[in-house]
């Protein structure tokens, strides 16, 4: 291709790469979302289990005399502590799963952006490496839109 062309269609090329990434952040949101899925349900299964343990060892807890309303508010004390590490590690669990997924789905962008660049032997010029710019940028709006139709992130 010569060099004239890749100065001319620099522009061109912007606009296609603006399409792919912003496709391909929309796919990665959804895909990512299904990591946010599985991390809300084990979420919710940690704080029923804090609930029913709060309330079974409690009650029993409430029965013994004098310190029965301590005894259960340590028991209340326990089951939150418990329940904020455990949660905090579901949610460290699913960051790095979102964080793996953004980038794998960024590094294949630019491996088609690279690819199609090679067919028409312009890999690594100027036009392709703005193509890969432009196509990030447009992952991360694309990945944003898609999340907001999706769900409210915490």
């Amino acid at each position: 291709m010569p060099q004239s062309s890749l100065t001319e269609n620099v522009t061109n090329w912007d606009v296609k790469a603006r399409h792919v990434g912003e496709a391909f952040g929309g796919m990665n949101a959804i895909g990512t979302d299904m990591v946010l899925d599985v991390r809300d349900a084990e979420v919710g299964k940690i704080n029923d289990q804090a609930r029913y343990g709060y309330h079974g060892f409690g009650a029993a807890a409430n029965m013994i005399p004098q310190v029965g309303d301590i005894a259960q508010r340590a028991v209340d004390a326990a089951a939150y502590e418990w329940s904020k590490d455990v949660i905090t590690e579901q949610e460290d669990i699913a960051r790095e799963g979102v964080s793996k997924e953004t980038a794998g789905g960024i590094a294949g962008t630019n491996n088609l952006i690279d690819s199609w660049a090679d067919t028409r032997e312009a890999k690594g010029t100027d036009a392709a490496e703005n193509a890969k710019g432009e196509a990030k940028q447009s992952y991360i709006t694309g990945r944003e839109e898609a999340y907001s139709a999706l769900r409210t992130r915490k």
